[in-house]
């Protein structure tokens, strides 16, 4: 079966592991002729159509760009994944990665290749082509009654859709990408096709043939998986449903909104774990996925298509776990894979917190008014989410998140980190955080290192991974590290969480890593005990490695003194007790954290190396003073 996998991969010139994710996909992939639509034979005749509901005014009170990012914009300056404020020239090459001077082919998408070499990152062009800018031209255009702003967002649909041929070069190579742009294209349609410039009869056909083209595609290149289905296919179907929805004048529109809404269901079922945890085991992605469900019940229960009770009950817990992880600075952790993924853009193109989900929470009201959380900052406490396998600790400004989730994606760990048993910690102000992801296909070795067991905040044992990497694709792992819970207790004194992972256990010396957690919530003390435990004794065994990181925020200062690491950020302090046998070996360095993708800083790690031949219990206690 791999063989055929691999025969299918070199044809379509995709990583074999790709194939295999994507079999169901793959095979079944219709990429269109290379000849135009004619817009005519596609389009209803003879019918009357209500006109679709659309949340305008919703929208319009969330949008907050300036006009001096729109005004940016209209002189084609970009700035995303990192790149910094970009002039693209009057003449957009929406091939080219201009992070790294890459120009990818025009030539037919599914030629287009995209592999763990380097040097490329397809996500810039892809980024741009996604239009998510397009928020910020409508309200600066609203705000100020200015033609150029509408001119100017007509002007680069119309130079995309002229640049950008049906299935022909990087902006058609993924369903996902397809689908994003179309809703972002149907946002600016009802926005502005009451416009002066929006009126003109031939950009209107010219536009109403790209969706049609985009719907078409879309429908005929569902990412299916192989064993599992993730984000892409989610993005893939909110993209149909918002244009069978939005367009009901083309012939095949009910035949997209019914499927994406079957399949909706479905894949709520399938990808969001009873407790309301998306299944990619990455805060970031579920960010994304609440976007693409809740718009998607937005738009329908605007139109009359209403999802099941079971559907929203856990769209609900969703949205309840987003409130639940934000810290008490408002940001998000940074657990599994972080590539500012978003649906819509709302905010100031320019200015938007890349790791801020607070957005959620306006949307979370609209579907579900009756509940508080959504609206009030109400007092929040611990919580268990046993299912996806993540524990928060807090009261007042303390705030701890541990990871004690599988690597999701049913084992493949497509967008899942060694991260088993690490956590953030933040006393008001982030100490101890999660460093991030950087990057993905355009720099395989930092993507690694960023992915790997000493860039989190747990025990590295004998230099080895907990899971090992994958050789065929930077987008899995093997499914080594296992979590089992032995205890999650929470009362109104003492959090407590002890939980273990077999990922050693493959190696010629195989040993457990135990790790518990005790809040003290009368003193806001944290315990951290380690407890390695070796499965085989042997008196001539050799010593094992052991090896602790712990990520600082970036301003964090630090001084050590003796067996306590003080560290202090904006005027709170903490200090950090280190077991009395390892007080020789810590050192503080400096090592890398990424608070978006595409960005990275220079911050402090402590770093603990110790050899030792027996079984070993290690106290760490973080107190703030």
């Amino acid at each position: 079966m791999n063989k055929r996998f691999e025969r299918l991969g070199r044809i379509m010139n995709l990583p074999v592991s790709y194939a295999l994710l994507h079999s169901r996909n793959l095979l079944s992939r219709k990429f269109f002729p290379l000849k135009k639509i004619k817009l005519d034979d596609e389009l209803v005749r003879n019918e009357v159509f209500t006109e679709p509901m659309f949340p305008t005014s919703l929208f319009r009170s969330w949008m907050t760009g300036s006009r001096e990012s729109a005004d940016k914009l209209c002189g084609h300056y970009f700035d995303l994944l990192g790149s910094g404020p970009k002039h693209l020239g009057n003449q957009i090459n929406w091939q080219w990665d201009f992070v790294n001077n890459y120009d990818f082919p025009l030539i037919e998408s599914k030629n287009i290749v995209y592999d763990n070499d380097g040097g490329k990152d397809i996500k810039i062009p892809w980024e741009l082509s996604r239009f998510q800018f397009l928020p910020t031209l409508i309200k600066a255009y609203e705000n100020f009654h200015d033609e150029k702003y509408a001119i100017e967002a007509k002007e680069l649909i119309r130079q995309w859709i002229l640049k950008n041929p049906l299935a022909i070069g990087a902006n058609w190579k993924c369903t996902m990408e397809v689908a994003i742009r179309a809703c972002n294209f149907a946002l600016a349609w009802n926005f502005l096709k009451n416009t002066d410039s929006w009126k003109e009869e031939n950009f209107k056909r010219e536009f109403l043939t790209s969706i049609v083209e985009h719907g078409k595609f879309i429908y005929r290149n569902l990412e299916y998986g192989a064993g599992f289905n993730g984000n892409h296919l989610l993005s893939d179907l909110t993209g149909l449903l918002f244009l069978g929805i939005l367009f009901p004048q083309i012939v095949e529109s009910r035949k997209w909104k019914a499927k994406a809404m079957k399949d909706l269901e479905t894949e709520m079922r399938n990808q969001i774990y009873a407790d309301g945890v998306d299944f990619e085991a990455s805060i970031a992605y579920h960010r994304l996925v609440c976007e693409l469900f809740g718009y998607s019940v937005l738009i329908g229960g605007l139109n009359l298509m209403r999802f099941s009770d079971a559907f929203r009950r856990k769209l609900e817990l969703m949205f309840e776990f987003v409130w639940y992880y934000t810290k008490p600075n408002g940001l998000a952790p940074n657990i599994g894979d972080s590539d500012d993924g978003r649906l819509f853009i709302f905010e100031d193109y320019f200015a938007w917190k890349k790791n801020e989900h607070s957005h959620l929470f306006r949307l979370a009201y609209q579907l579900f008014p009756l509940n508080k959380k959504f609206i009030q900052n109400d007092e929040k406490t611990s919580a268990g989410f046993t299912n996806g396998g993540i524990y928060i600790m807090r009261k007042n400004n303390f705030y701890c998140i541990v990871d004690a989730g599988k690597n999701g994606q049913n084992g493949n760990g497509g967008h899942a980190h060694n991260d088993t048993l690490s956590f953030e910690l933040a006393y008001g102000e982030d100490f101890i955080i999660d460093p991030g992801t950087y990057t993905y296909t355009a720099n395989p070795v930092e993507r690694i290192k960023f992915r790997g067991t000493r860039m989190h905040n747990t025990v590295t044992i004998d230099g080895e991974e907990m899971n090992r990497f994958r050789n065929d694709t930077l987008f899995g792992i093997h499914d080594d590290a296992k979590p089992k819970v032995n205890k999650w207790q929470s009362d109104t004194q003492i959090d407590v969480l002890d939980v273990q992972h077999d990922g050693y256990m493959r190696l010629k010396k195989p040993i457990i890593h135990r790790r518990i957690f005790e809040f003290n919530k009368n003193n806001f003390s944290l315990t951290i005990t380690d407890h390695l435990i070796p499965k085989r004794k042997s008196a001539n065994a050799d010593a094992f490695a052991l090896e602790w990181n712990f990520h600082f925020a970036s301003g964090v200062n630090l001084e050590r003194k003796g067996t306590q690491i003080l560290a202090e950020s904006n005027g709170v302090k903490i200090e950090i007790q280190i077991p009395q046998e390892l007080a020789q070996q810590a050192e503080i360095s400096i090592c890398e954290f990424s608070p978006s993708y595409g960005v990275k800083y220079d911050s402090a790690v402590l770093r603990i190396k110790y050899k030792t031949l027996v079984n070993g219990n290690y106290k760490f206690t973080f107190k703030q003073l």
